[in-house]
């Protein structure tokens, strides 16, 4: 008497067992040819459908998930971008308010604040949403590529 693994639990069953004693799965060895019309082959069947339908489920909710983060984040990068240009328009001004300026004092004032708004204008670029955008498309390309398996 030879001893099989399950093919469901990897318990070791009987190669004259018609079913695991541990899991309950028919014996494919031994009731190969008895197994796609058992009511077992009709219920695994049903489970597995099942849940490749809930995964499908899960994957279009993520999908819709990663849309509304898209769609909050571009609503941000409005905003940001409409304070990036003001940044842009004051430095602009800062400028050249202290190119016209008489006042020695008041001229280095303004030219280093419009140097500060240069460098802000600059690292407002590091912060941009564009990236993150970039990989939640990807992973709506990912899902919806799993989801068609």
């Amino acid at each position: 008497m030879g001893l099989l693994p399950c093919y469901e639990c990897g318990n070791s069953i009987s190669e004259f067992a018609q079913t695991c004693t541990k899991c309950g799965a028919p014996n494919n060895q031994s009731t190969s040819s008895d197994y796609k019309s058992s009511n077992f082959a009709v219920e695994d069947e049903n489970r597995r459908a099942k849940i490749s339908k809930n995964r499908k489920i899960d994957s279009l909710v993520k999908i819709d998930e990663f849309h509304k983060q898209i769609e909050d984040l571009q609503g941000k990068e409005t905003v940001f971008n409409l304070v990036t240009s003001a940044i842009v328009l004051l430095t602009l001004l800062l400028f050249g308010l202290s190119y016209f300026t008489p006042v020695e004092n008041l001229k280095s004032v303004l030219e280093n604040m419009s140097v500060c708004g240069l460098v802000l204008f600059f690292m407002s670029s590091v912060f941009s949403t564009k990236g993150k955008q970039k990989k939640l498309v990807n992973r709506i390309k990912f899902e919806r590529n799993w989801n068609r398996k």
